[in-house]
């Protein structure tokens, strides 16, 4: 009987927390081979007969002892690029949820250490294609934007992208007013990228900021 060679089937957990207006990422310390020392995403091999979302619950338990609800989990994408694990030819399923505030790490199994980073600001080094895992669930974690137009001051929940899309737009359409206003990316109150508008004064100095992002409403 003919046999076709298959892929080792693993999981990749990006487990966030809110904590004192900054979202936190979990990471590990590798404690083997390959990438020994490097920081990573939790994570592993799927077992026979077990699902990918099992397995991200099992792996996230036994790596940092943190619970996770199977059920909770977003699927962030399937990563597959060939040479992304030195080991031989794996796919990932890589998964997003997000976990109280005061949910705290104990390193386990296999890895040498485990602790949470700032998400925006991971370590450099991180092992296999994680900073790329990441970067995708940046691009899909609700954030707040706030977009300030004259003396109102709106706010709204959406995705980092959406946020963007719609920051522009504003822009753009400000752009007949030449060197009125200019557009500011800042750290936000969850995270990610607050678009503040400032507006120039008589004097020309960009002397008024409204109020605080951490201030304004949200929907």
């Amino acid at each position: 009987m003919t046999t076709w060679p298959t892929p080792d089937y693993t999981v990749d957990i990006v487990c966030i927390r809110r904590r004192n207006g900054i979202v936190e990422v979990l990471l590990i310390e590798r404690g083997g081979e390959p990438f020994k020392g490097r920081p990573a995403l939790p994570g592993g091999y799927v077992d026979e007969g077990e699902t990918s979302r099992r397995a991200a619950g099992r792996e996230a338990l036994e790596e940092t002892g943190v619970h996770i609800d199977p059920a909770a989990l977003t699927l962030i994408g399937i990563y597959d690029t060939p040479g992304r694990d030195p080991r031989g030819w794996t796919v990932s399923a890589a998964y997003l949820i997000e976990v109280p505030a005061d949910t705290e790490a104990v390193a386990g199994d296999d890895a040498a250490a485990a602790f949470w980073a700032p998400l925006d600001a991971p370590p450099a080094d991180l092992a296999f294609d994680h900073a790329q895992i990441l970067a995708d669930a940046l691009s899909i974690i609700p954030a707040i934007y706030a977009v300030l137009v004259g003396e109102y001051p709106v706010a709204a929940r959406t995705t980092l992208a959406e946020a963007q899309a719609h920051a522009e737009a504003a822009h753009s359409e400000h752009l007949s007013t030449p060197q009125t206003y200019r557009w500011d990316a800042e750290t936000g109150i969850h995270d990610t990228r607050v678009w503040q508008l400032r507006v120039k004064g008589a004097s020309g100095r960009w002397a008024k900021t409204y109020r605080s992002v951490h201030e304004l409403p949200t929907t």
